[in-house]
């Protein structure tokens, strides 16, 4: 039986990101585990919704092999609370586990059958390529903000993951139908020919980012690659001894590049950080914490920002912005400026649109490749 001493920061890390793998919601009590296994001198942790699976492999002394497992939320509350920097982890007869601390103390937890637990899969690979975890990081960060969370809008709950083969362009796209976020890179990987179109669910993209965070991948991105594969029903990112295997959505996406103004009449610059701020003060007052709809009057050298509605609060602003044109209002929602530009990283922003009911464009020379469409709201007085 399973017998093991792991080092507490080593697993504390993949029990993080177990934690929103796992079905909280399910009436299947074996999904709420975590199954623990071994393999040479590793100890191996595995965890499933059924539509999300990961499975890392983490040195430990493993003193004899077995495999069970355990409730995860416990066995992660247990772990980030045990005052020692290691402990032995013990299996022990009826499906329990003991945690011991020496002299300090033990836990003991009772666990299930490993015989009918959904045990992680390697697909069959259609395409393959590697990447930096970085530029995957950024990728997929700037984009998800925009997939909507709306369960009746199927296919944009899900972010457009596409390969240009020909081109060796690598594009994501976000949306919710009122607001677009796009962001394209090139591949060096000479794998990377196929022509790739899937919808990556959006919690399948959150744990994705998640593993791309975590310390050790951030603190070895020159020696650690992040290999995607795919076989058109599945995603799979491997970063080391990590794995993440995520369901795709069927279905279409809709064409989103109908949307994308051919044509654009009206240019003008702001500072990213200033205008944020502003966005972000203002939006305070706004009734809906949802839309925080502000209206923006864009004049030669002045942009004036100031709440939509007036009922009970009344905020407004100024600032200088670059705009040589024809003054002109637009209704914005607040919440979408505050995340796009939450998530640039240029300093001089450029805003484009035609008029007051025109999509907004909003790029930066320090977001290559990044684009991000806003729709305009309702003015009303």
């Amino acid at each position: 039986m399973l017998r093991a001493i792991v080092d507490k920061q080593t697993i504390l890390n993949p029990l993080v990101k177990i934690q929103t793998v796992v079905d909280k919601k399910t009436t299947m009590h074996l999904l709420n585990n975590v199954l623990i296994t071994t393999n040479g001198d590793k100890l191996v942790l595995e965890a499933t919704d059924l539509e999300i699976s990961y499975k890392g492999e983490f040195p430990a002394e493993i003193e004899e092999h077995g495999e069970i497992t355990v409730n995860a939320r416990r066995f992660y509350e247990i772990v980030k609370e045990l005052p020692t920097d290691q402990f032995l982890l013990e299996q022990l007869p009826e499906e329990w586990i003991r945690i011991n601390i020496g002299e300090k103390g033990e836990y003991k937890l009772g666990g299930l059958p490993t015989d009918n637990f959904p045990r992680f899969t390697f697909f069959e690979k259609v395409s393959n390529f590697e990447l930096e975890p970085a530029q995957l990081r950024n990728l997929l960060k700037k984009t998800v903000i925009a997939v909507s969370t709306d369960e009746s809008k199927y296919a944009l709950t899900g972010l457009l993951f596409e390969v240009y083969g020909e081109t060796g362009k690598l594009r994501t796209v976000g949306s919710d139908s009122h607001r677009l976020n796009l962001k394209e890179i090139r591949l060096d990987d000479e794998d990377a020919k196929t022509d790739i179109s899937i919808i990556i669910p959006r919690k399948g993209v959150l744990e994705m980012i998640k593993i791309l965070e975590s310390p050790s991948v951030i603190g070895e991105e020159g020696e650690k690659k992040a290999v995607l594969s795919t076989d058109n029903k599945f995603i799979l990112l491997t970063i080391g001894d990590e794995h993440l295997n995520i369901r795709l959505l069927d279905g279409s996406y809709p064409d989103y590049k109908l949307i994308l103004p051919e044509e654009r009449i009206r240019f003008l610059y702001f500072d990213r950080k200033e205008m944020l701020s502003v966005f972000k003060r203002v939006s305070i007052v706004s009734p809906d914490p949802d839309i925080k709809s502000v209206r923006a009057t864009f004049r030669p050298d002045e942009a004036i920002i100031e709440s939509f509605s007036k009922e009970s609060s009344d905020a407004k602003e100024k600032l200088p912005i670059e705009y040589e044109g024809e003054e002109f209002q637009i209704a914005l929602n607040a919440r979408y400026m505050i995340e796009t530009l939450g998530v640039m990283e240029s300093d001089k922003i450029r805003l484009t649109l035609n008029d007051d009911e025109s999509p907004c464009i909003l790029e930066g020379d320090n977001d290559p490749g990044f684009l991000a469409l806003i729709m305009p709201m309702t003015l009303e007085e």
